[in-house]
């Protein structure tokens, strides 16, 4: 209620105050008023006012004043409309990081990095690995060798060579893999398989 009064009924009755004053001057009930005169004495002085001159002046003091309340609360609504704004523009950035750290780890859970261990077939002794040439082919792109570097590890006390194959998608074919041993010349070979789905062979126990 207080509101309705201060930003809605203060501004019309100061219009409705001008709007008397003005009829004052084409109506009959102008008469008494245009001669009426409103004596004021303050601080040693004396002030004669026309009595219309004063209702114009209450009228603009109402217009002003509800303007001036209009105004602040406008700026209020905004000022808050702002804050809200702000508060939304936050949440949807955090909310954006969010997918974005989801996106980032579904593409990592989708690029996967797979260690294989080679056994070559007839070698008793471990080869030095810097004298092997260990590549991969993939399917739709069988002439082209993707080359690996061969390391050699200790597993259970045993020496076996290792390789590393990154950015393996589902679904992704190796046509065949091949090692070669520089210095005489053998070469070992697996035929194609899915890295990321491998097939096991079951061996009946009875």
């Amino acid at each position: 209620m207080p509101d309705i009064i201060l930003k809605t009924i203060l501004p019309c009755a100061g219009i409705l105050v001008i709007l008397f004053c003005i009829g004052a001057y084409f109506f009959k009930y102008g008469a008494t008023l245009k001669d009426s005169i409103q004596q004021f004495k303050m601080f040693g002085a004396d002030l004669r006012i026309s009595i219309i001159t004063v209702f114009v002046l209450i009228g603009l003091i109402f217009i002003f004043a509800g303007t001036y309340f209009n105004i602040v609360d406008t700026n209020a609504k905004l000022t808050k409309m702002l804050d809200e704004e702000k508060e939304k523009s936050k949440k949807y950035e955090s909310q954006l990081i969010d997918f974005q750290s989801e996106i980032r780890t579904l593409k990592l859970s989708q690029n996967n990095t797979i260690d294989y261990y080679l056994d070559l077939d007839g070698i008793t002794n471990l080869p030095n690995p810097n004298n092997l040439k260990v590549c991969y082919m993939v399917w739709g792109n069988e002439d082209k060798e993707i080359p690996l570097k061969c390391t050699a590890i200790t597993q259970n006390n045993q020496q076996r060579l290792q390789v590393t194959i990154s950015d393996l998608m589902p679904g992704m074919f190796i046509t065949a893999m091949a090692v070669e041993e520089l210095s005489t010349g053998r070469k070992w070979k697996i035929s194609g398989f899915f890295p990321l789905s491998p097939s096991l062979k079951l061996i009946a126990s009875n």
